[in-house]
């Protein structure tokens, strides 16, 4: 990611279209946004599994995926209101913990501050409020933060275990590439 960070702003994500596609495109992205990316997701049409099926049968289908890349937090709102109903208090509270750690994550306080008027505007729950959730929000993993299999962050153990994390990384970096 530190090299990748030299070379563009911007990382868009694109994952198979199940539940552990939507996990694979949070983790990734989440660890980017401690290297201050922009960050995107590509969504695919309904019946195409993934990026290389979209590709194989047609390359314009996966440039526009690309073209019209969705903001991480959009993406999140737009996938928590189609899965919870905003109308229920519970439902609210559901949208709110799907998007307000990605919100944490963002670098700029402007950013910040749209997005929760955003959710505010789509939820129904004052901006206040949602500020203050905000900040008792445990962010998503941020790059360093997360900690590696077994619990063990990459700074704390041998130079075998930062190898083994910076190999996982790596590897998932790959795959997103």
């Amino acid at each position: 990611l530190q090299t990748l960070k030299r070379l563009a702003s911007t990382i868009i994500s694109s994952f198979d279209r199940d539940a552990a596609g939507e996990a694979a495109t949070k983790r990734s992205l989440d660890l980017a946004a401690g290297f201050e990316f922009e960050r995107k997701v590509a969504i695919l049409p309904k019946g195409l599994k993934d990026p290389a099926e979209a590709v194989l049968k047609d390359p314009a289908v996966w440039q526009a995926a690309v073209a019209g890349a969705k903001p991480i937090v959009q993406f999140f709102l737009e996938t928590a209101l189609a899965r919870h109903d905003s109308t229920l208090a519970s439902g609210k509270r559901a949208i709110a913990e799907s998007v307000l750690p990605e919100i944490k994550l963002l670098a700029s306080e402007v950013e910040k501050d749209h997005w929760i008027q955003t959710l505010s505007r789509e939820i129904g729950v004052a901006g206040e409020t949602l500020w203050r959730e905000l900040k008792k929000a445990r962010p998503a993993h941020p790059a360093g933060a997360a900690p590696a299999p077994g619990g063990i962050r990459p700074h704390e153990g041998s130079k075998s275990d930062t190898a083994s994390r910076r190999a996982q990384l790596e590897s998932l970096l790959l795959g997103t590439l």
